[in-house]
């Protein structure tokens, strides 16, 4: 539960934004439903729930460190956005000012300076709008849009990390498990420098910094031409041409006040400002892109976290398997609204979900897409009692599932029950399985290899 909300606050700490009331919010429903799932017992043998006065004892332990958290996130926010920390962003304005009037420099140099300036305040802040969108979309191509192939690959990273805590982990809370994962796995992604020092993060930043101004150069141009070939040879005329064109290509959405200190300069020959502006394009492209270039995961800011919609839109779907706890397969949150049931790609000897043998207490070996085209019966909890349920009625008592009725088996999960053994019989008190031999011959290659065979 503590972890869950580690996982959240680190999200939170890593974007630039205010706090919002549903932070918290979402902090204690998170407390809530931990209780209320050990309390279904869906996933736990345990013989007591956990009343009232415990949930209150978990809020009143975690409410001092949330509410720190929360008033420091504030204060970061504030300082940067406050009108004091924009006072402190317009000091560099004011400063290059300063300079240029001490360098006697021209009008035409002031002017074209504080272009740049505007230029680079408004490719940042579109930059984080957009980044955040491509470094999802760079995400999800990388599993090909496929919940399965990310599976596949966080069951290959469990397999080569060997930890029966990060299995156990998956295997209670795949969702859960996953979103930490790829928080991880986003920042070794986008923040991991190659062999040229460069990061992926600062790839993207560069590629669409180089887009957007060779179409205002673009804009540059067509802005001169027209103001050179008519009457219209004052700045503001040349700022609105240029604004005109920028809209026209669709770059970047600039409001007239953007070039404000621009149009406050008195310049008298348009050719020469639209000089000063070109000659240093490319040191004020430099710039940007270095802005990106040393950012890494701990200073980033994202104005909306990635991880949300990419676990939105490449997991989707929490629910598990009630028999073997493997997850279903649709992305699509909302997919039973649609008469679209929960599905596995495969599922699991229900021993690695903790079934076991009423009377010998083994762990279950049989997977639930065998028994439920037989006339074996299962324990369920219902209130204080255990009922016996035909696990070919399944869909009696969980009308949303559809399990195929077949033999196929997983090598993988075959593999992991006959290493992890011992562990799993610790973890759920029980008696270790009487895996069949064939179990005890595969390797942790095969397992891994069967993955892509399913």
């Amino acid at each position: 539960m503590l972890k869950k909300i580690d996982t959240r606050l680190a999200e939170y700490n890593s974007q630039d934004v205010r706090f919002d009331v549903s932070f918290a919010t979402e902090v204690l429903l998170l407390i809530s439903k931990e209780i209320d799932t050990h309390n279904k017992h869906l996933e736990n043998s345990y013989r007591f729930n956990l009343l009232s006065p415990y949930r209150a004892m978990v809020v009143t332990h975690v409410q001092p460190f949330i509410t720190d958290f929360f008033v420091r996130l504030n204060e970061k926010y504030n300082k940067k956005h406050s009108p004091k920390g924009q006072m402190e962003e317009y000091k560099g304005t004011v400063w290059t000012l300063f300079k240029n009037v001490v360098d006697s420099k021209t009008e035409n140099v002031i002017a074209a300076t504080f272009f740049r300036e505007a230029i680079t305040k408004a490719v940042t802040e579109h930059l984080s709008d957009l980044l955040p969108i491509l470094v999802q979309e760079h995400i999800m191509t990388s599993f090909a849009h496929e919940k399965y192939t990310l599976m596949k690959t966080i069951m290959t990273d469990l397999a080569e990390k060997d930890n029966f805590e990060l299995f156990f982990i998956f295997i209670l809370d795949p969702s859960e498990y996953t979103r930490a994962w790829m928080h991880r796995h986003i920042d070794n992604d986008m923040f991991d420098r190659g062999t040229d020092s460069s990061t992926t993060y600062g790839r993207l930043a560069k590629c669409q910094i180089q887009k957007i101004l060779k179409q205002l150069l673009k804009c540059i141009s067509e802005a001169s031409r027209i103001c050179c070939n008519s009457d219209m040879k004052d700045i503001s005329s040349w700022i609105q041409e240029f604004i005109q064109h920028s809209r026209e290509l669709n770059i970047l959405p600039f409001p007239n006040e953007v070039f404000a200190h621009v149009q406050n300069r008195t310049v008298d020959d348009l050719e020469s400002y639209t000089n000063d502006i070109i000659n240093d394009w490319n040191e004020m492209e430099r710039d940007i892109s270095e802005l990106y270039d040393d950012t890494d995961e701990n200073t980033v800011q994202w104005k909306k976290n990635p991880i949300s919609e990419i676990m939105e839109k490449l997991w989707g779907c929490t629910a598990k398997c009630m028999f073997c706890a493997e997850p279903c397969r649709h992305t699509d949150k909302s997919h039973l609204e649609q008469d679209v049931p929960h599905q596995c790609i495969q599922h699991r000897p229900q021993g690695i979900g903790g079934f076991h043998w009423e009377n010998t207490r083994y762990l279950v070996t049989e997977f639930c897409n065998f028994w439920v085209q037989t006339n074996q019966k299962y324990k369920w909890t219902e209130g204080e009692q255990k009922v016996s349920r035909y696990y070919k009625e399944y869909k009696t008592h969980f009308p949303g599932w559809d399990i195929v009725p077949s033999s196929d088996k997983s090598k993988y999960w075959m593999w992991v029950m006959n290493k992890y053994q011992n562990e799993l019989k610790e973890r759920y008190k029980v008696e270790k399985a009487n895996l069949p031999e064939s179990w005890k011959t595969i390797t942790k290659e095969e397992a891994i290899e069967s993955l892509s065979f399913i």
